[in-house]
């Protein structure tokens, strides 16, 4: 018989008279008063203790308790059900980590909370018990080349290792370690542009840099969405085709899944001009009622990666490797002279070497055209956007910051969020000493200091611009 077996049937109830009693706080929770100032004491005696025992019927529960416990057969432990309740922004499945149908149990990591919305009302077709949802903000942490410690200091991280159930050092590999996940599956639902790419990738890397056998099982999908629509304009709106990438004629509405994909339609169709593109820049695009479309046809709208050898291994390390700046220079020259880009949005199934080729490939380029500037004019993308929206002006008149930035997003077919381009039209106007910049816009207004860098120019709706 143990202390715990005797407290685990006892409630105790204390009626006492302290004099001047001190509490931790206003609330009175807890006694702080030490023992010796209580103003008197409780005698208790070993007989009248086991009298009482023997009368409230104490001894008796404790006696069947002990025997029902010698006849029956001992209890494995449930496993720990890890809390979750800080992680604020999860939905998780009603069965994850349940340890019966955890394996059955699917976790949509997204890309920001606009996502997570349409994911959301996604769940609505395929239901919460085995679907959970997890929005991860921002770029994913690149871990490639850190310690466990530092990625771990990660709070994206840190999270989703929580919630899939992840531990350094396991082997995944083996049946029994990999139950013990709360997730079978991740499928990445990131947008369907280069920088969604490049997030799916970041995730992907995770996961290979210190457990390679997920990828080798099938751990990871991902879900395609359309990035275009083109509308009939010669008929009244048709209802949302979510099917994957079927185009049809007369007033409906046709989906591109991929820029390439677009491109090629738009070529081979003579009255494309007769259509109204939409560009569907972030998931937030979609509403809810396409959301259910897309869930409707859940398995037809799911990529499944598959590790075929060695060559997934070495090109997810060529790609995210900090220390191989040489090899993927090599790598996009080689690209480009191949010329043999395959469209994954076309598949339902991509080798890890042929997502890296592809999707992360098309993101490389795009990144070197953001960074880099052109060597015939010497702007950037967005620069010659802002540029081109100012010579468009009738006059030169100033004009606000913000206002510039509205209107370069409405004309130019700029897909990025507004804040960035004001960050752009500011750095045009910077002329403090060592800006290293040759202004071509006009600075009217408080446009930052050489103390900050620049970083301390006003709010775009107080300054004021225009060219020089």
């Amino acid at each position: 018989l143990t202390i715990f077996q005797i407290k685990n049937q006892l409630c105790v109830f204390v009626n006492a008279l302290i004099e001047n009693p001190a509490f931790s706080s206003q609330t009175k929770d807890v006694l702080t008063t030490a023992a010796r100032d209580f103003g008197s004491k409780c005698v208790c005696d070993a007989a009248t203790v086991q009298s009482w025992a023997v009368e409230s019927g104490l001894v008796d529960e404790l006696t069947s308790d002990a025997q029902a416990k010698e006849g029956r057969p001992a209890r494995k432990a449930k496993p720990k059900v890890e809390d979750l309740s800080d992680i604020v922004k999860l939905e998780d499945a009603n069965w994850a980590g349940d340890g019966m149908h955890s394996q059955d149990c699917r976790l949509l990591i997204t890309e920001g909370d606009s996502a997570k919305a349409l994911a959301v009302a996604g769940l609505e077709v395929v239901g919460r018990d085995r679907y959970g949802v997890f929005p991860v903000m921002g770029k994913f942490m690149n871990v490639s080349g850190l310690s466990k410690e530092k990625a771990t200091a990660s709070k994206e991280v840190n999270h989703l290792m929580r919630i899939l159930g992840l531990k350094y050092g396991e082997n995944y590999s083996i049946p029994e370690n990999r139950a013990r996940l709360r997730y079978g599956e991740i499928i990445i639902l990131t947008d369907q542009d280069e920088d969604g790419s490049h997030i799916k990738g970041l995730i992907i890397n995770f996961l290979h840099t210190f457990w390679p056998e997920l990828l080798q099982n099938g751990f990871i999908q991902s879900f395609m969405t359309p990035l275009l629509k083109g509308e009939d304009g010669a008929g009244p709106r048709a209802a949302v085709d979510a099917t994957w990438s079927m185009a049809r004629r007369g007033s409906e509405t046709i989906s591109f899944y991929s820029m390439d994909e677009f491109k090629k339609w738009k070529g081979s169709t003579e009255d494309a001009e007769k259509y109204t593109i939409k560009y569907y820049k972030g998931l937030g695009t979609s509403t809810s009622k396409e959301a259910r479309e897309y869930f409707s046809n859940f398995e037809k709208h799911l990529v499944k990666f598959r590790y075929e050898d060695e060559e997934d291994d070495e090109r997810i390390r060529m790609a995210f490797d900090k220390r191989r700046p040489d090899d993927r220079k090599r790598w996009i020259t080689e690209r480009l002279q191949a010329d043999d880009f395959m469209d994954n949005s076309c598949t339902n199934e991509a080798t890890y070497k042929e997502f890296v080729d592809n999707e992360l490939f098309r993101y490389s380029l795009l990144d070197l055209r953001r960074s880099i500037p052109s060597v015939v004019d010497g702007l950037k993308p967005s620069q010659r956007k802002v540029i081109h929206t100012l010579l468009r002006r009738s006059s030169n008149k100033e004009i606000k910051v913000n206002q510039l930035a509205a209107a370069v997003a409405l004309n130019e077919a700029y897909h990025h969020g507004e804040g960035t381009l004001v960050t752009t039209i500011v750095r045009l106007a910077q002329d403090f000493v060592g800006m290293n910049n040759a202004c071509l816009l006009e600075p009217l207004g408080q446009f930052g200091t050489r103390h900050e860098g620049g970083d301390d120019a006003a709010s775009a709706r107080y300054i004021y611009t225009r060219l020089r």
